[in-house]
Parts: structure tokens; C-alpha cells; sequence
């Protein structure tokens, strides 16, 4: 199982957007035979949402990032999942990691990243 990720920003509503992101991604999964998680939440459920990928014990955990204030969400995310399990790798696309690939893979929270579309 793959679990698949968009954080949104409460305070600029962006909740109430579909996240195309992940479903297109997602549903390019489904299609291969493998089972998805999408998960669509805002900046407040983070924690919560850490412990509840490590129950879903997925294979990997992607998170779609978008540069602003989205990056540092996907950052605590991320640093909160390899608190719990440092071996569940974490792959970032979007645009963020697709415009400074190798910025992100410095950091110890992020495995790999997918440039352009996903």
C-alpha cells in the first residue's frame, strides 16, 4: 500500500480544493495494481496524521509539495513520520522538489523525489 499525501493550508481555505495532485498519481497506482491511501489535510492534523501512516504500514509515503508555506508542513510531516519509523522512506513531488530537486534530498527527511509530473 502506498499512502499519498497533500497538506493545505487552513488559512487561505485551500481545503476546499480537490488535491488533482495525488488523485492523478493515485489513480495511476490503482491502475498498476497497487492499493493507495489519499490523504487531504490541513496544517492542524499533522500529528495526528503521522501516527496514523505508520498504522497503515505503506511501502512508501508520498507527499505532494508545493513552495511556500506548504514546504514547511511537508517538512513537519515528514520529520514527525521518521521520528516514529526512520526506514519508511518519503518521496516529495510537486512542484517544490521538481524545481530544487537536490535541495531537498540534503535533508534526512526526504528519500527521493519525482521531478515534473508524477
Amino acid at each position: 500500500m502506498i499512502a499519498l499525501v497533500q497538506i493545505n493550508y487552513s488559512k487561505d481555505h485551500s481545503e476546499v480544493t480537490l488535491p488533482l495532485g495525488i488523485l492523478s498519481v493515485g489513480s495511476a497506482i490503482k491502475r498498476a495494481g497497487l492499493e493507495v491511501k489519499l490523504i487531504n489535510i490541513t496544517e492542524r492534523e499533522i500529528s495526528k496524521t503521522a501516527e496514523e501512516i505508520i498504522k497503515l504500514k505503506p511501502e512508501f509515503v508520498g507527499i505532494s509539495v508545493m513552495t511556500g508555506i506548504q514546504t514547511r508542513h511537508s517538512s513537519e510531516l515528514s520529520k514527525k513520520i521518521k521520528e516514529i519509523d526512520r526506514k519508511l522512506p518519503i518521496v516529495w513531488g510537486g512542484i517544490h522538489p521538481s524545481l530544487l530537486p537536490e535541495q531537498c534530498l540534503h535533508e534526512d527527511y526526504i528519500d527521493f523525489v519525482v521531478m515534473g509530473e508524477g
